[in-house]
């Protein structure tokens, strides 16, 4: 199964780049287009609206503060994720940067295996230790 499942995979990327090549585009012109015309802006709100949906799932706690937690460790991991692959992403000038460091602690960086339960749980609590960072 995992193998027809890459091979299709596999097959599906080769017909995108014969495509390309029929057309005479390259990777780069197709991601310029995109950015010009608003399509890669429109996805990644679309994937962050998706993202933040997940506070609302059956089982996570559904109390202000559990909420407010949630919401500000996807602003976080937005964050980092922008910082690493937009802002310090040039090749031809690569960088090294601090992903974690006083604002973006290691703790709120992990993702959990049990997901946003596990990071309400947390939340929780630090709420109830009175340790907010």
């Amino acid at each position: 199964m995992r193998a027809l499942l890459i091979k299709s995979l596999n097959l599906f990327r080769k017909t995108g780049l014969l495509i390309r090549k029929i057309r005479g585009k390259t990777e780069q012109d197709i991601a310029n287009e995109r950015i010009v015309s608003g399509l890669a802006w429109e996805e990644f709100c679309d994937t962050l609206k998706a993202a933040g949906a997940s506070l609302t799932f059956p089982g996570t706690p559904q109390d202000p503060f559990n909420q407010a937690e949630g919401y500000r460790y996807l602003t976080r991991l937005t964050r980092a994720g922008l910082m690493a692959f937009v802002e310090h992403a040039d090749p031809k000038a690569p960088m090294l940067h601090r992903v974690v460091h006083e604002t973006v602690p290691y703790k709120h960086l992990t993702l959990p295996k049990k997901g946003i339960g596990v990071i309400l749980g947390v939340a929780a609590s630090l709420k109830k230790n009175n340790q907010h960072t």
